[in-house]
């Protein structure tokens, strides 16, 4: 089973400019930010374990958040 880390840089890199709107991500994406923004670097196994969410809703969660970003980043290189 290879083994996915997901960085904060990789998450959050353009959500951090201004005008990103922190409403547009559900609770439990908002969960899953905070343990990776304070552990910088967070394993798909560790976070089930912080979460208590199965594999299969974070990987949900996650490819989510990474749209949303990309989304985000498109629309400010857009506009």
């Amino acid at each position: 089973m290879p083994l996915l880390v997901i960085s904060a840089y990789m998450l959050f890199a353009s959500m951090k400019k201004p005008g990103y709107r922190k409403e547009l991500l559900t609770d439990r994406q908002l969960i899953i930010m905070g343990h990776v923004t304070k552990r910088n670097r967070v394993t798909q196994a560790e976070l089930e374990k912080l979460t208590g969410f199965s594999r299969s809703s974070l990987s949900r969660y996650i490819n989510s958040i990474v749209k949303k970003r990309n989304a985000y980043k498109g629309a400010a290189l857009n506009g």
